[in-house]
């Protein structure tokens, strides 16, 4: 559920402008010293994002409109059933629907968080309206630099964050 809602947010802001590019995440569990790091690509094409996380462990998943989906050994690609009430933010999400939207998140522009601010950086916080998200995040922070966004924070109400940091193809 929560790797559903951590795409979430990046379908949030990647259908904007970030077609295509790299990616790092960095996981740090409530209580931990050290973050879980993993590396990969992402893409943006027709509605569909393709987030394949490449180190440490490959996998890929793939969210469009009708669902979330995990592509098998095989190739084909299996529907995740755990999506819940959250199924229904998906074609807002990807279609960047802001009154849509607004029906699940309060938005606010915010200064670049510290590791970043010294760039050049419009950033949103996106505080969850509904119990149901608001039960696991606290908010979401979407940075963006010249329409392209750059950094994506997940903030959980135990503690664990979320930080992604995105390279868009030139």
């Amino acid at each position: 559920m929560k790797r559903l809602l951590i795409l979430l947010a990046l379908a949030i802001s990647t259908c904007a402008h970030a077609d295509s590019g790299r990616f790092e995440q960095s996981k740090l569990f409530a209580g931990f010293k050290q973050a879980f790091v993993s590396t990969g690509q992402y893409s943006l094409e027709d509605e569909q994002l393709v987030w394949h996380t490449i180190t440490p462990i490959e996998s890929q998943l793939k969210i469009d409109a009708t669902g979330v989906y995990e592509r098998q050994a095989d190739g084909e690609y299996t529907a995740q059933v755990q999506t819940g009430p959250y199924g229904a933010l998906l074609p807002a999400l990807l279609a960047q629907d802001e009154q849509a939207l607004a029906q699940f998140f309060n938005s606010q522009l915010i200064p670049s968080p510290e590791p970043l601010s010294e760039k050049s950086l419009e950033c949103v916080q996106l505080e969850p309206k509904t119990a149901e998200l608001q039960s696991i995040f606290s908010h979401f922070v979407s940075c963006a630099q010249a329409r392209n966004v750059v950094f994506i924070g997940l903030y959980e109400g135990n503690g664990t964050s979320t930080e992604i940091t995105l390279t868009p193809d030139s």
